[in-house]
């Protein structure tokens, strides 16, 4: 029996809730990884910011993908690894903190998969979320039906269109001194264009606002050396990819060294 077939996605249990529904008597359901009795299932309890007396892990949920640190020791990691192998659904119960959610709690995000992880102590895993892996299949799925089609598709683009938007206007004097400051390698995975392209990407970068300007009710004084950095398109773009959670450059970096470090160990 699958457990989250009695969990409901986005809602906030408690551990106390948990022993209620589940009737669940071990005390390990205090640990990070728990096996409840009679289910199919692992679950993850994972808090992004430690308590200080707590092992500094680095845990980082970015729209559907985890980042997360295992056990220290590792004991755990064989069964996240081949939880898929042994018909074992993963479960993720998540906070910011530990005071989010009143008592404790912990939101719970639903179905996850291994992904990959690295070889190092903690291993450092990535982790996708069940319904993400779905919908990208369903997708190609519709693609490769237009393929097999006995029949051309075509379809229509292009067409004009008149939309009146606001926008924030920008101070060009701000990029240059951003540029003038920072330089024109990307803070998070220093990439250069110059060296890249040679003259033709001299000089180029793009400049992040670390507060989006989109957010500015009126006009706002912004400090270059503190308030903006150099990003490449991909960097750039990466950040801004959820718009309702946009990434710091410096949780950029960690995913980008994370997920370096696990290609490197594949």
């Amino acid at each position: 029996m699958l457990s989250s077939e009695k969990l409901t996605e986005n809602n906030l249990y408690t551990r106390r809730n948990l022993q209620d529904i589940f009737n669940i008597k071990d005390a390990s359901l205090k640990n990070g990884v728990f096996r409840p009795a009679g289910y199919k299932s692992i679950w993850l309890f994972i808090t992004e910011k430690k308590a200080k007396d707590r092992p500094q892990l680095y845990d980082l949920l970015c729209g559907d993908t985890l980042y997360w640190d295992g056990q220290p020791e590792g004991r755990t990691d064989k069964l996240i690894i081949e939880h898929d192998a042994a018909d074992l659904e993963l479960l993720v119960f998540y906070r910011k903190h530990k005071n989010e959610f009143p008592n404790f709690g912990f939101r719970y995000e639903g179905r996850f998969r291994y992904i990959s992880h690295t070889k190092s102590r903690p291993t450092q895993f990535i982790l996708q979320r069940i319904k993400s892996i779905l919908y990208v299949a369903k997708k190609d799925i519709e693609a490769l039906k237009i393929e097999e089609a006995s029949e051309p598709y075509y379809f229509r683009e292009g067409k004009s269109q008149l939309r009146l938007t606001n926008t924030h206007e920008r101070n060009p004097r701000l990029r240059a001194e951003a540029i003038k400051i920072h330089g024109v390698r990307c803070y998070v995975c220093d990439f250069s264009f110059s060296e890249a392209y040679g003259p033709l990407g001299n000089g180029f970068i793009e400049i992040h606002h670390l507060r989006p300007v989109a957010e500015y009710t009126e006009e706002t004084l912004v400090d270059p050396s503190n308030d903006m950095l150099p990003l490449c398109a991909n960097c750039h773009r990466m950040i801004h990819r959820n718009p309702d959670k946009l990434l710091s450059p410096d949780e950029l970096r960690t995913i980008l060294k994370a997920n370096t470090a696990s290609h490197e160990n594949k």
